[in-house]
């Protein structure tokens, strides 16, 4: 609903302020519930919302920024001292989680650095909200021309298009992974879906129809996901094959036992580069109802 309300608030010149607010809001909590690493993805979702404001505000943010942060710091130290209030900030994050970690031991190292990593984005993205709601209320509501159009335009349309057939890929029957469904709890593997509108996915290709259950496997990853009873769609099982013919995997699939199974038993075709780079597939989860885990 969030995301909605912004996305329509930003499509309306008069009052595009209201929806850079909520969504920058909504975008600065994500990576502070520690929930995942979401501290990157808020940054580029902060870079294309400033791309969504007038021009009078994100020059306001670049006047602010420039004339009373980077220029100050650049006489002082040179093009280098741009990074110095980075660099401070990281190492007094490190300090501090170093510190809670010697006075609570046994906390994993990858737990350790993702505490660097949200203290900093705590601080940097509360900068980089605070900037940019401060400049968008300055001109709301916005009465300012638009920019002129771009000789670029064309062009500048296959982006969103490729980017809108991505989300679309789970539905499609192509990927499920990278297709900006991160907090739901959707499923369109094996040919069923749990959907609010349908209940079939209207596949238009068949690489998530067949669904295989792992048994075991020489891959340490591989033997983890059978021994949590999650299920694999069929050709990433085939693709690791691909990628590691020295593997081998047994698993269920349609009801009948495929054992120690490699690339050459399988005799597996390669993969496009196209198929390899952009079919990537997370793992099923065959328990209904679907909890929200990625």
């Amino acid at each position: 609903m969030i995301e909605g309300i912004a996305i329509v608030a930003l499509f309306w010149k008069r009052w595009f302020a209201i929806g850079l607010t909520s969504a920058l809001v909504f975008h600065y909590i994500i990576p502070i519930s520690a929930y995942s690493w979401y501290m990157d993805f808020s940054s580029l979702v902060f870079a294309l919302y400033m791309l969504t404001m007038p021009r009078d505000a994100s020059a306001k943010i670049y006047e602010i920024t420039c004339r009373h942060v980077v220029e100050p710091l650049r006489s002082l130290f040179g093009r280098i001292g741009i990074l110095a209030p980075i660099a401070a900030l990281l190492a007094i994050a490190t300090l501090v989680v170093l510190l809670l970690a010697l006075a609570n031991p046994g906390r994993p190292a990858l737990m350790l650095l993702h505490s660097i990593f949200i203290l900093t984005w705590a601080v940097v993205g509360g900068v980089a909200m605070t900037a940019m709601i401060y400049a968008a209320m300055l001109y709301l509501p916005y009465r300012g021309g638009t920019a002129g159009r771009s000789p670029y335009a064309a062009w500048n349309r296959i982006v969103p298009v490729l980017y809108f057939v991505s989300c679309l890929s789970p539905y499609l029957g192509l990927k499920t992974e990278s297709s900006i469904s991160m907090f739901s709890n959707l499923h369109t593997e094996g040919g069923t879906t749990n959907h609010l509108l349908f209940s079939r996915p209207p596949y238009l290709f068949d690489y998530q129809q067949d669904v295989v259950q792992v048994v075991a496997s020489s891959s340490p990853s591989l033997t983890r996901t059978a021994n949590e009873g999650r299920m694999n769609v069929l050709f990433s099982i085939e693709e690791f094959l691909r990628r590691h013919p020295d593997q081998w995997v047994t698993y269920i699939h349609d009801g009948q036992l495929i054992e120690q199974a490699t690339a050459a038993s399988l005799t597996l075709e390669s993969a496009t580069w196209l198929e390899r780079k952009l079919l990537i597939f997370k793992q099923v989860d065959p328990n209904q109802p679907k909890v929200c885990t990625h």
